[in-house]
Parts: C-alpha cells; structure tokens; sequence
C-alpha cells in the first residue's frame, strides 16, 4: 500500500497450513494507515514468516485500536508475528490489543520453531523486529491459557522480539499472563527479548512462568538491554524459572545499560532457579539508580551470584534509595545477599534507607545482607540501612550483617555506614563471621550505628560493638 488507508469493522477467520510460504494478510506498507475494530481467528501454520502485515518501509504511520487476536492454533517460522513483521522507520501508535491464546483442544502455540540448536528463530508478538521506529503501546493485554511448547528462540518477545538503536518505547498499562515450556534452548527472552533505543515502561502488570527442561540465557520481563536510555515505572512483577541458564530476573536478564532509572516498582511471590546471574530486578546491570521498590514473598537460587535485587553488578554507579526486601529466601554456593550479589571493581553503590528483613541468605561462600561480595577499589556508603530478622549463612567462609566480604588483599576501598541498625540478625560461618561485616580487607568506618534486640555471631550473642560502633546500644 502506498495511499493513506483504513480498516475497520473486520473480522477474519482463516486457515492457513502449508509446509512452507511466507503467510501475510496485508502487503507491504508506506503510507499512513490505521487499523480497528479487527478480530483474527483460525489457525496459522508454516515453516516460514507469519504476519498480519508484511515487512513496512519508508516513514509509514500506523494507527491500530481495538483488535482481538485469539487463534485456534499458531505455529509460526522465523521472523513471524500476530500482527506485525519488521518495520523500517516507522512510527506505531496502537491501543487495546488483546491476544488471548490456547485452548482446551489446541494448546500447541508456538510449537515449531527452530528445529536444532544450530537454528534460532526470531519471535515477536505484536511486533517483531523494529529498525529507527518509535512505538506508543497502551492497554494491551497478552493472554496464554494453557503451557505453550517452544523450540529454539532467540531475541523473541511476547509483545515485541527486537529492537536497534534509535528505536523509542513508550510502554503503558501492559498486562501479561502466560505460561511457556522450553523443550531445548532460549536466548533473549521476555515480554521484550532484545532492547536498544530508549524506553519507559510504567504502570504494568507482568506475571511470566518459564519451565525448561534445557539452558537458556536472559529471560526476564526484558531478556536483556543493549545501549539505552531506560525509565521503568509503576510496574508489578511476578516471575517463575526454573533452569540453569544465565542472567535471569524479574524485571532486565541482562543490563548493559548506562543509565536507567527503577521507581516504584514491586517483585512479588516469584521463583527465580537457574545458573548464574540472578536477581529479583537484575541479573546482571552496568549503573542503575533504584528509588522507592521492593522484592516481597520470593525464592532466589542459583549456583553462582545471588541478590534479592541484583544478581551481579558491573556499573561504575549503583544507587538503591528507600527499597525493601521481605520474606525472600536466596540459596547459592558462592555469593549472595539479600540486596546486591556481587559488586565489580572500581563501581561506586550507595545505599539510603534501604532494609532487608525476614530473609534467609544460604551460600557456601560470601554471604552478606545487603552485598555478598565487593571486589576491590569499590567505594560503598550505607546510610540509613537496617538489616532485620535476618539469618545469614555461609557453610564455608565469609558471612555478615551488611557485607559478606569487603575488598581484597592488598587492594583498597571505601566503606562508611551511617545511621544503620542491625537487628535480630544472626550470622553464621566457621570462618571470617562478623555481625556487620564478615572479611574485610580495608578498613571501614561505622558512625551512630546501632545494634537491637538479640544479634547473634555462629550462636554467640553479640553485647557490644565488636567489628560494627563504638557506640551502640544493645
């Protein structure tokens, strides 16, 4: 198409189930064209490209309100999508999707994909692949009523598979409810699998459910974000995984990001079981800055770096200002917290108002309340923290209140906490335990700290300062 065009009032129900072809109810498109009030039945198969609309080039504007997507059966090729393909500097503004899948007679969406591991297919739900496009998404709704089967996928979403940059996303109340079964091998996966661009993300319901019987690597909300300027807000995460794949979270899998900014957000009753680089809001982040959210009612396991917020953290600045962590309990054999995991060397994290309580930390090595493990040259201020009902455990080394291990031989850094409290925390280790901080290797200081109630070093009660104040109450 190629003059300004309307839809409207359209329903389709078609079947389409050839072995190969590419399938596309509408050609190509460059010019302005708008889409309502458009219900799309049936059943759509092929070994290659499934879309409503072909691959759009050239400035085109597109305007979809109102359209019901609910299929019989689904099982696309590579590059396919419900409604839209590959866009090429487009500009999208689309409102009150739905896209409700599964049945009680054919579950099977999604179910053939990529045939080998050496094949990954490309997904996207309503959009699939967007280069120099900005997209306006409001009131969508993404439904799956039974467990879908897919096969080999990479940089695939639910609502949108990738993005290069110079895409924008403006994201607004976007409920998500699914539930997938991985028969072999994910990468870049989530309600977004792959991000460039800028986007802001608010005032959305996400609950995801991920079981694979195989490894995958960055499944979250977002599987993982290239270069980006970030801003999510408002939004309620629930996420299930179990795996042992890599750099799984609730809300990024993978942040490469230098600026982004979390607010407002809540992770709750989630499941979070893989490999390494696991956190309730990242797996893995370069700097982000956190204000006013919290994780409540989560199991966090993996092998290696564990954080009820961040998994691993790489950024030269993290900040986590006014957040929480209740009732989680995280299980790893090397490095965990109930905040932060790991801290990379020469990064700078502050730390205001923030409490973990009612928690668990179990690890091997390096376990900490609100950081596992801070390599050196880090600069690190807790203002302001409380660490509550807590028990801290590490079964071979390094255990404590705040801080697992601080720093390493022969190295600096900068510890200060201020106006903290420790209370009711019990650490245990058979070496290097300490109530506020396990192993350091700098020194660090402690000014108007205080201990309460009973604390509480591999079952000795701790009645005095030792290793936190030179003032503080018991």
């Amino acid at each position: 198409m190629s003059v300004d065009s309307q839809i409207s009032n359209l329903l389709l129900n078609l079947t389409f189930s050839p072995s190969s072809g590419n399938i596309y109810l509408i050609g190509q498109i460059q010019c302005v064209f708008s889409i309502k009030y458009y219900q799309i039945l049936g059943l759509y198969q092929s070994t290659d490209q499934i879309a409503l609309i072909s691959p759009i080039v050239n400035t085109s504007s597109i305007f979809v309100q109102n359209i019901s997507f609910t299929p019989y059966g689904f099982n696309p090729g590579n590059l396919s999508s419900y409604l839209f393909s590959i866009s090429n500097n487009s500009a999208y503004c689309l409102q009150y999707i739905t896209v409700i899948l599964g049945n009680s007679t054919n579950p099977q969406i999604l179910s053939q994909m990529g045939s080998t591991q050496s094949k990954f297919f490309q997904f996207g739900g309503v959009l699939n692949q967007l280069n120099s496009t900005t997209v306006n998404l409001t009131d969508t709704m993404f439904h799956a009523r039974q467990i879908l089967k897919v096969y080999y996928m990479s940089n695939s979403g639910l609502i949108i598979g990738r993005t290069i940059q110079g895409d924008t996303l403006n994201i607004e109340r976007l409920c998500v409810t699914q539930a997938l079964k991985s028969y072999a091998t994910f990468a870049y996966f989530g309600v977004i699998g792959f991000f460039e661009g800028t986007i802001q993300f608010q005032k959305s319901n996400i609950i995801l459910n991920l079981m694979s019987s195989d490894t995958f690597s960055c499944f979250s909300t977002i599987g993982a974000i290239g270069t980006s300027i970030s801003v999510f807000h408002s939004l309620k995460i629930s996420v299930l995984t179990n795996t042992g794949g890599n750099y799984v979270s609730a809300l990024v899998g993978k942040n490469s990001a230098t600026n982004t900014i979390v607010t407002n957000c809540s992770v709750y009753s989630s499941s979070l079981n893989a490999y390494q680089y696991v956190g309730g809001y990242f797996g893995f982040t370069q700097a982000v800055t956190f204000k006013f959210c919290q994780i409540k009612n989560a199991n966090i396991t993996a092998k290696i770096q564990v954080g009820g917020v961040i998994g691993y953290g790489s950024g030269s600045y993290i900040q986590i200002s006014n957040c929480s962590v209740k009732f989680v309990v995280l299980k790893t054999n090397t490095v965990g917290s109930g905040m932060l995991g790991q801290i990379q060397i020469g990064a700078t994290v502050h730390l205001a108002n923030d409490q973990v309580s009612s928690s668990t930390v179990n690890c091997s090595v390096n376990a900490g309340g609100f950081i596992g493990f801070a390599e050196h040259s880090v600069i690190i201020i807790i203002s302001e923290g409380v660490v509550s009902s807590l028990i801290i455990a590490a079964t071979s080394s390094k255990a404590g209140g705040f801080i697992g291990t601080f720093g390493q031989t022969g190295y600096g850094g900068t510890l200060k906490i201020v106006t903290s409290m420790i209370n009711g925390v019990k650490v245990i280790s058979p070496s290097y335990a300490g109530i506020a901080v396990g192993c350091k290797y700098p020194t660090y200081s402690v000014s108007t700290s205080v201990l309460r109630g009973f604390n509480y070093v591999n079952n000795i009660k701790i009645s005095n300062c030792q290793n936190f104040a030179s003032s503080c109450t018991v």
